[in-house]
């Protein structure tokens, strides 16, 4: 399905609008060397352990995030 050019220029806005939203929120720049001092005296196996479950928390927090938003946006379409 091709989009129109207005939706598709609104949907880019919204695009890099989150995009640049969510790196400025969550900084991973600074994250990265947390990490490592954090997780340096471990085996890189149990590290990588590590890093996955925290992406997948990290995740969950933003969906659940993003979740309350639209509902709340429908909510608001119906009062």
């Amino acid at each position: 399905m091709i989009l129109d050019a207005p939706l598709m220029k609104l949907a880019t806005s919204y695009l890099l609008g989150g995009t640049l939203s969510l790196v400025t929120i969550t900084n991973p720049v600074s994250k990265i060397p947390m990490f490592l001092s954090l997780s340096g005296d471990l085996p890189a196996r149990a590290a990588l352990d590590q890093a996955r479950r925290a992406s997948i928390y990290a995740f969950a927090i933003l969906a659940a995030g993003l979740g309350h938003v639209t509902a709340l946006h429908m909510m608001g379409d119906f009062w």
